[in-house]
């Protein structure tokens, strides 16, 4: 067995963790301007704060919105590296 697809997949779990934690708003501020830029102040089913952070849950399906300064995961840069 190859370490080389063991690793692959470390590195392809590391990066979209790291892309998916970006959904985590780290002030007030962030979180004041996710709800407007989404226009959903009226959707939110609720607001989680741990210590100064923040996840806003969208109504119907409890998903995380992503926050403003949200990057999608860019898998093809690894990839391509």
């Amino acid at each position: 067995m190859s370490v080389f697809p063991l690793a692959v997949g470390i590195v392809i779990k590391k990066f979209f963790f790291s892309s998916n934690k970006n959904k985590i708003m780290a002030s007030h501020g962030d979180k004041f301007n996710t709800l407007q830029m989404f226009n959903v102040l009226d959707k939110v089913e609720f607001i989680q704060q741990k210590e100064a952070k923040y996840l806003v849950y969208r109504k119907g399906d409890n998903k995380v919105l992503k926050s403003v300064n949200y990057s999608p995961a860019d898998l093809k840069s690894i990839l391509d590296s």
